[in-house]
């Protein structure tokens, strides 16, 4: 099982290594609802359409009178 597994091809160990100061949390933003709200969301590099995808063929309204 562990051979269909792909390597991943960064070094984990120089990222283990790699220290976190106060400065750099410090530049961090603070992600609020309004950020979230802004955000495009992406897949494979693709912008993605937020809400229900169009119809390909739309419902007509009928009425009926009887």
């Amino acid at each position: 099982m562990s051979e269909s597994r792909g390597v991943i091809g960064s070094n984990l160990a120089q990222l283990d290594a790699a220290a976190v100061g106060a400065d750099d949390l410090a530049e961090i933003p603070e992600l609020t609802d309004e950020w979230f709200d802004r955000a495009v969301i992406h897949k494979a590099g693709v912008p993605v359409a937020r809400g229900r995808p169009k119809a390909a063929a739309p419902k007509e309204a009928v009425s009926l009178r009887l």
